[in-house]
This record gives structure tokens, sequence and C-alpha cells, in this order.
């Protein structure tokens, strides 16, 4: 019997949560100061602020809660 390889064996891999345009220290500190995070069912649902869409790993999520074209589209 072959042996499992070290991709087979624990839990899935999760997708990535979105890219932020937050600084390292911005990062740190909201890390250190918040709490533990809310999840639903083991994932991590992330939503634009304007559209309500949801936001996931090649997309940007802003520090002011909205996705690339919403934060387009409140700089103009």
């Amino acid at each position: 019997m072959p042996r499992k390889t070290k991709k087979e064996m624990g839990r899935p891999i999760r997708g990535y949560p979105p890219r932020i345009d937050a600084t390292p220290e911005q990062i740190a500190n909201r890390v250190l100061n918040g709490g533990r995070p809310k999840s639903h069912y083991g994932r991590r649902t992330y939503r634009c602020k304007d559209c309500r869409e949801s936001v996931r790993y090649p997309d940007t999520m802003h520090e002011d809660g909205r996705c690339s074209k919403c934060h387009k589209k409140a700089r103009r």
C-alpha cells in the first residue's frame, strides 16, 4: 500500500482573502488589537460596502470597505 503524499493529508486548503491597500503598521495594529474573527461555517465572506458583491483573493478590498470598481467610482 503506497504512502499518502503531504498534499493528500490534513485539511483542504482555504482560498486566499482579498488584497488590501493598508500599510504594514496598520495591519499589525488591526491584527494585534482585534478579537477572534467571526466566520460563517469556517469561511469568511468579504463584501463591498456599496454594491454588496463578494470580494475574493485576486480582487482588492480597499480600506474604505469598497471593491476596486466602487473605489474608483468614489474617487472621481
